[in-house]
């Protein structure tokens, strides 16, 4: 799980309250999750499927390193790997953690 931000980002900051949700904590314990400044690390620009809002949540495949296309927001036509603190980022990632087989306890 990548998640690409900026710390000058006011979307960013608003998202990281959802870090913190009991369920998303939980979950989390399945997942190899990657925080990274796009601005620190301009490597980071090469996970842009959709462009370079941010923050953006990519759920990478673990065979391929690249992002899965239907794991995003699918509340959003535009920007699928956007999240606010209101979207379903724990149901994503529970579907990702089906799909990757990851054991949740």
């Amino acid at each position: 799980m990548l998640v690409v931000h900026a710390s000058w980002c006011k979307s960013c900051r608003a998202l990281k309250p959802a870090f913190h949700d009991r369920a998303l904590v939980a979950l989390s314990e399945a997942f190899v999750m990657v925080n990274v400044d796009q601005d620190e690390e301009p490597s980071s620009l090469k996970f842009q499927v959709d462009g370079t809002y941010i923050p953006r949540v990519l759920f990478l495949d673990p065979s391929t390193g690249a992002p899965a296309p239907d794991l995003r927001n699918d509340e959003r036509t535009q920007h699928r790997y956007y999240y606010n603190v209101d979207d379903d980022l724990v149901g994503v990632m529970k579907k990702a953690a089906r799909r990757y087989d990851l054991h949740l306890d």
